[in-house]
């Protein structure tokens, strides 16, 4: 497969047999460097934060507020990102535009924009929503935040969840209960509302996994262009055994089906394992990453198998 794009990429599969007869099959696949998982779209605050995630080796290289470059301290964990607008670059009254540059360094660098508009109302009603953790492996979720006196706050989630209804256990909180969320990337919306005011709003996205997935790997299934001295890396949606992640259980192999020799490791903070070869793969060599059922989490649930291929350079 040729180098994915970041972004949404159509891939066209064509098929024929000895009679004649042809099919076409359609499907997207997407690779995004960075996405960004929650932010306030109508706020009071002038200097809000911004959350999101970066792919395996990814980076943000800078950041814009109304295409002006602002020096900006980021926080990463290896996979999710934050910052918060500086007091230097306070929002006033109106529309702005923040967009975010990173470059996937662990690849063949490319780097991919992503824009958000954030509109700042002084009068409007105070608003906040705690970060949820995600990924997470339970359908459930209470949702909590802060909000103006007296505010009134909604939540709708897409494409489906059960939403109870809204409670105010304190004079400037709030706290919601949702259930059945679908094992998928889930949006919630959040609006605070009161009367004389401007209403506020935000979302948050989280992705509900109830047995373990490989959420990422590094190389992207299907890159090309791959350095020669690359690490295999799969990161999982939820803390896993490290005893069960080893040589036998995560593996990386040639054309030929030859088990490459290497070292594997699991980091636990990052929630990811990595296969390092023991010497630089073959230029233009195809090869196959491989997770085995065998690992799994602390409750005995295994992963689902997964396989991925990509070609070294």
């Amino acid at each position: 497969m040729a180098d994915l794009e970041p972004g949404t990429n159509t891939v066209t599969v064509n098929a024929g047999d000895e009679r004649g007869n042809t099919s076409i099959l359609y499907f997207s696949l997407t690779y995004d460097i960075v996405r960004l998982d929650q932010v306030s779209t109508i706020t009071a605050e002038s200097t809000p934060s911004v959350y999101g995630t970066l792919i395996p080796g990814g980076s943000i290289v800078s950041i814009e507020l109304d295409g002006e470059a602002i020096e900006v301290p980021v926080v990463y964990d290896g996979i999710h990102w934050s910052f918060a607008i500086p007091e230097s670059a306070a929002l006033e009254d109106g529309s702005h535009t923040v967009t975010i540059e990173a470059e996937d360094t662990a690849i063949n660098p490319q780097t991919q924009e992503k824009s958000l508009t954030i509109v700042r109302e002084e009068t409007a009603v105070p608003l906040t929503v705690d970060r949820p953790l995600t990924p997470r492996d339970d359908t459930t979720l209470t949702l909590a935040g802060s909000r103006g006196l007296g505010a009134e706050v909604d939540v709708a989630v897409s494409p489906a969840a059960t939403v109870g209804t809204v409670s105010y256990p304190t004079t400037d909180s709030w706290t919601v209960q949702l259930s059945d969320l679908e094992e998928r990337d889930s949006l919630i919306s959040v609006t605070a509302s009161l009367v004389g005011a401007v209403g506020s709003s935000a979302w948050t996205r989280v992705s509900v996994y109830t047995t373990p997935q490989i959420v990422a790997t590094l190389p992207p299934a299907g890159t090309s262009d791959v350095l020669p001295d690359t690490v295999v890396m799969a990161i999982f949606s939820e803390a896993m055994v490290a005893t069960t992640i080893n040589e036998d259980t995560f593996w990386a192999e040639d054309e030929s089906g030859n088990r490459v020799t290497g070292t594997v490791s699991y980091d636990a903070e990052d929630q990811s394992a990595t296969f390092e070869p023991a010497s630089s793969l073959t230029s233009g060599g195809i090869y196959t990453a491989n997770v085995s059922s065998a690992v799994t989490d602390p409750d005995g649930n295994s992963v689902a198998p997964y396989t991925w291929k990509f070609t070294v350079y």
